[in-house]
């Protein structure tokens, strides 16, 4: 294991959500996430260029901890991650995450499930993991396998 800076977002059940960076410029980051839940792994490499980073989704769940009609989405530029939230009435949160290969010719949707209560640290947590990415790196990546 290399030392690539990481953020990993785990749920009660074990399921994760993974982000590790890959490079960065002035510009932007690129990045790797990956969403494993035990009987299913996938990732792909965004960058957030354009579209930005979704810290901006993550503060938007965590002002609204009480619940929300309907779903909150951020996706990236190329449409190769998209997050998708949505709400109980008893505070629970499903986070769906849609990930597509670099060809787009497969993809994933697999949840992980936060608590309300929780979101406003998940969101200072996204934020904080964010602005601290180095300027102007590339890292290599990872490969588990």
């Amino acid at each position: 294991m290399n030392d690539v800076p990481q953020l990993e977002l785990r749920d009660a059940d074990g399921s994760t959500l993974r982000f590790a960076i890959t490079g960065s410029t002035e510009h932007e980051v690129s990045y790797v996430i990956t969403i494993d839940v035990g009987w299913a792994r996938a990732s792909a490499e965004v960058s957030t260029y354009l579209y930005g980073p979704p810290i901006q989704f993550f503060k938007s769940l965590a002002e609204s901890w009480r619940g929300w009609e309907g779903e909150k989405t951020w996706e990236d530029l190329e449409h190769r991650v998209g997050l998708t939230a949505t709400c109980d009435r008893t505070g629970h949160v499903t986070l769906k995450v849609l990930v597509q290969d670099s060809q787009y010719s497969g993809r994933a949707i697999l949840p992980i499930y936060l608590e309300a209560g929780g979101l406003e640290a998940v969101a200072k947590r996204v934020e904080s993991w964010f602005s601290q990415a180095p300027p102007n790196t590339s890292l290599e990546r990872t490969r588990e396998g």
